[in-house]
């Protein structure tokens, strides 16, 4: 990496650290996973200065930023829904009969069966903006989608649920 390179990362870092990590951590309210994720990304950042010239190094940053915590809301299904922003709470979460969603038994298994069930671009969303409560603005820009289709996925979501749970 060139001198300009290496002196303009640690410029970044100096300023967008932080605030990096305490956006994914509000995305994913998960403080561990917002320091890995953060680090990627930093550290995605470094290898592609390497790799070329980067002429807007904060809003790569930002993009990257963006598609990690993207792909972890993808793959949701392997992660836990911690209970709060609180580390310690996250580190106690405990997963119920329910699976992933179930923490301390809060959601009824029926629940977690529907959410599990429906598909996954409603899924995204509503657990985005239901059980993280990101808002539908927010989430369009995590998901890459207008936020006129997150309101929908919202609503189309919530009625699944419902139609689910009353069978």
């Amino acid at each position: 990496m060139t001198a300009a390179n290496s002196a303009a990362l640690a410029s970044i870092w100096l300023t967008d650290y932080k605030p990096t990590v305490s956006y994914v951590k509000r995305v994913l309210r998960d403080p561990a996973l917002a320091e890995d994720i953060a680090m990627q990304a930093f550290v995605k950042l470094g290898e592609r200065m390497e790799q070329r010239l980067v002429l807007q190094p904060r809003e790569l940053l930002r993009q990257i930023t963006h598609g990690l915590v993207t792909d972890t809301v993808r793959l949701k299904d392997r992660r836990p829904l911690p209970s709060s922003f609180d580390e310690e709470a996250s580190e106690q979460d405990s997963f119920g009969a329910g699976g992933y969603l179930a923490t301390d038994n809060t959601f009824p298994v029926e629940f977690d069966a529907a959410v599990r069930d429906m598909p996954a671009e409603l899924r995204d969303v509503y657990i985005l903006t239901e059980l993280r409560g990101v808002s539908k603005e927010e989430a369009a820009d995590l998901l890459g989608i207008s936020r006129r289709t997150a309101y929908r996925r919202a609503a189309e979501a919530t009625t699944s649920i419902r139609k689910e749970l009353a069978a």
